[in-house]
């Protein structure tokens, strides 16, 4: 019988410190130990799961190796690939020489590659892809030591030109075509890695067609319009993309998984003229796989069925003018007006009253001069109150436009407004003064108003402006006798030609004060005079340049002199008007001409 060499063994509770290099095997654990001559070292077997922990325990066990603040120190390059892998996935089997798959994807970006990964995903590694693509970008990792050199390869084509992402580590992507093949294979070395290909097969379109007919009764469609689609296909779908094509501009219509779908499209403009078009479409699976491009016009050329006709043709309406009374340009009583208006490309035409202000003869005939009355209303010249329709019913295009026919059934209300004192110029070095008279008219008048004046004059022969205020400048002269004056006769006619004669505003003017003016005072002399009246002499403002003290008034004609720092007027509403300083001691020392400045405000 041959020798057996048999290792010590035992239960874990009976397990010794062994003598340095001893082995020993644990029955009841299956665990495997060499002894250290201190303490025992775990050697790993295939009943340890290689863990983090395991990897770290074993490491430290050994002698010169260990970490350091989560670093791997001391170990030789073979070792470190083995932690390293150990550590970063958790396989079951020692592989220093890792390679595998980590993302896929699709080379055409309207096709999809669906990625299944292995169970669990601890290192992303895929296990399987469901794609519509022929050629795809594989993306793969693998560890290469310089102890184990080699070229990887996928689907058996060399890879060169990859990628280092660790000292050890290395990454590649590179284009595959997957065309007839149900795997795609990496390998390095001895090490292989496999991805299941399962091909998604393309929906397929067995019947597309509008359906429902054209609305409203329509034989055409125009931008906008509405129209049921209907698409049936092989198999399930989740998507319909319609095309920028033909009738339609591109949409897309999301629903839950079906194999068949009505949708509703929204018409697009081709020109005001006939068309005869179909839809381009395709479909989607919910797995992302697309049909091929499906177009309508290959199918047939049934009107409503595989074609629809689109033109766009809206009626016109053009409004030239309106032609009222002579003399007028608005309705009164029971007056009419034509409306001038051209239509063109319509089946029916309606004239529509919309304010109930207007008559409106035969209102479903077109006529190019419309007949239109006033049924009622006071006044309107804002307000549209007649709506035109045009419909052309081969699209049911419908094109509106609305209009006023003017309305002035009653006087318009004049307002005079103005400043309520108006002072005078003219003399003594001044200038005619122009105030500004308005009148406010509450409508629109066929011309400017009148309005005549008992004082002074006009500076233009007519009030200009409106359409609701008009201006004029009335002269205010020096010469004027100051006073109230009434406004003479008012007139102003409304759009209609009916006339107003009253003034609804201020109806007088008050001419009083006059502009500041510059006299000159002689030599030792306490007298001059102005050229014009003064009214109010509470309103006078007087300054003498030579004693500018000179401030205080006395009373109207006072001649006692000399009164220090006074002055006074000789008397009121008289033409001139005599100024008289009543310091006779300042006017006694003024050897030479002075200058009074002097108005009187409102």
């Amino acid at each position: 019988m041959a020798n057996k060499i048999q290792f010590k063994r035992g239960n874990k509770s009976k397990l010794p410190i062994l003598d340095s290099g001893e082995p020993g095997f644990v029955l009841d654990t299956e665990e495997f130990y060499i002894g250290k001559g201190d303490k025992n070292v775990k050697i790993l077997t295939e009943k340890d799961q290689y863990t983090n922990t395991n990897v770290e325990n074993y490491i430290s066990a050994g002698s010169g190796i260990g970490f350091n603040n989560g670093t791997i120190t001391n170990i030789d390059r073979g070792s470190v690939a083995l932690i390293q892998h150990l550590q970063n996935y958790n396989h079951n089997d020692i592989n220093f020489l890792r390679i595998f798959i980590t993302d896929i994807q699709p080379a055409n970006d309207e096709k999809h590659v669906t990625i299944y990964y292995n169970d669990p995903p601890n290192d992303n590694s895929i296990k399987k892809i469901l794609t519509d693509d022929t050629e795809v970008y594989v993306t793969f990792e693998w560890d290469r030591l310089d102890e184990y050199r080699g070229t990887p390869k996928i689907n058996n084509s060399p890879v060169i030109n990859y990628t280092e992402r660790t000292s050890v580590t290395y990454i590649h992507t590179v284009l595959t075509n997957i065309t007839g093949t149900s795997e795609i294979v990496c390998e390095y070395n001895d090490n292989q890695y496999v991805v299941e290909v399962e091909f998604d097969a393309a929906p397929l379109i067995e019947n597309a067609n509008f359906t429902g007919g054209y609305p409203n009764l329509q034989t055409e469609l125009k931008l906008g319009d509405i129209v049921a689609f209907f698409v049936r296909a092989n198999t399930e779908f989740t998507t319909i993309q319609i095309d920028d094509y033909g009738a339609c501009e591109e949409q897309i219509f999301d629903f839950s998984a079906t194999r068949e779908a009505t949708v509703s499209l929204v018409v697009r403009d081709l020109g005001n003229s006939p068309v005869d078009v179909g839809v381009r479409f395709r479909i989607q699976k919910n797995t992302g796989t697309w049909s091929e491009w499906h177009n309508t016009e290959d199918d047939g050329s049934i009107d409503g069925y595989n074609l629809v006709t689109l033109n766009n043709l809206h009626p016109s309406i053009n409004i030239v003018d309106i032609s009222y009374p002579a003399g007028q340009g608005a309705l009164k009583n029971a007056e009419s007006a034509g409306v001038n208006n051209i239509i063109s490309n319509f089946t029916t035409v309606s004239y529509q009253d919309v304010l109930g202000q207007l008559n409106i003869n035969n209102p479903s005939t077109y006529e190019t001069n419309k007949i239109i009355s006033r049924s009622n209303g006071d006044y309107n010249t804002n307000l549209n109150n007649l709506k035109i329709t045009a419909i052309r019913s081969q699209n049911n295009s419908i094109t509106t436009k609305s209009t006023i026919v003017k309305i002035a059934n009653i006087p318009a209300q004049l307002e005079v407004t103005h400043n309520s004192k108006l002072r005078s110029g003219g003399n003594n070095n001044t200038e005619v003064q122009n105030h500004n008279i308005s009148i406010i008219s509450n409508q629109q008048l066929l011309f400017p108003p009148t309005l005549e004046t008992n004082i002074g004059s006009w500076q233009n022969p007519s009030f200009s402006g409106g359409p609701f205020i008009y201006h004029n400048q009335l002269q205010v002269h020096d010469d004027l006798i100051k006073g109230i004056y009434p406004w003479g006769n008012i007139g102003g006619f409304n759009l209609a030609n009916i006339q107003t004669t009253i003034n609804s505003g201020q109806t007088n003017v008050t001419i009083q004060g006059f502009v500041s003016r510059e006299l000159t005072l002689g030599p030792f002399q306490n007298e001059t005079f102005f050229n014009t009246e003064a009214v109010d002499y509470s309103n006078i403002i007087f300054h003498w340049d030579f004693k500018p003290s000179v401030q205080n008034q006395s009373l109207i004609g006072t001649s006692l002199t000399p009164v220090p720092n006074n002055w006074c007027l000789n008397s009121l509403n008289t033409n001139p008007t005599i100024v008289r300083i009543l310091d006779t001691s300042a006017t006694n020392s003024s050897s030479k001409s002075s200058t009074i400045t002097i108005e009187e405000t409102i």
